[in-house]
């Protein structure tokens, strides 16, 4: 995340490797923490809004993905990408622009899993298009084999195409791979 705060830096990377193992109840603690350290970090807020969406808080995931947007001059052409997508899922509910966005990002940055998890957990599944999803899931975990989210998104688009062996074989998969978060478990 672009800051000029080290400590802003320290809870954002926290809290990225917190949402990786734990789930978002237990990353946004360290989310939050970094938006009152560096009330400037575009970034902060962006991942904030995010694990607000994924507990259901919509109002105040809209809110912190407006006060991104907001901010978005401060950040790097990468995380505008991030930013852009965010906020036309968060606030406008444009779906097709921010699918366009996250293509453009995954197109303009390759090795980035972030676009892939955009379209694999959010864009794809709300348009139906579920084979899409599969694809995205699985760059995502091609690109970022430890991060959990992936595994979860290719479950449950194998679980709406009604592949229930396959959407087991990503459940077992995380699983050896040591990847627990409720989502998950939920999904067992």
């Amino acid at each position: 995340a672009t800051t000029s705060s080290l400590e802003a830096l320290k809870a954002c990377s926290a809290g990225w490797k917190v949402l990786s193992s734990s789930g978002d109840i237990a990353a946004l603690p360290l989310f939050k923490r970094a938006t009152e350290i560096d009330p400037k970090c575009s970034m902060a807020y962006v991942i904030l809004a995010r694990s607000y969406g994924a507990i259901g808080e919509t109002a105040l995931s809209a809110e912190s993905t407006s006060k991104a947007y907001q901010l978005r001059d401060r950040a790097s052409d990468r995380e505008k990408f991030n930013i852009a997508a965010s906020y036309d899922i968060d606030v406008t509910g444009n779906l097709e622009k921010a699918q366009q966005t996250c293509e453009l990002w995954a197109q303009t940055y390759p090795r980035e899993a972030g676009p892939h998890t955009f379209l694999g957990g959010t864009i794809y599944p709300t348009l139906g298009k579920y084979e899409k999803g599969v694809e995205a899931a699985r760059k995502a975990i091609e690109l970022e084999p430890d991060f959990a989210i992936g595994y979860l998104q290719l479950e449950f688009h194998n679980q709406f195409l009604d592949r229930v062996r396959e959407a087991e074989n990503a459940l077992l998969t995380a699983s050896q791979r040591k990847l627990e978060i409720p989502e998950l478990l939920v999904q067992r």
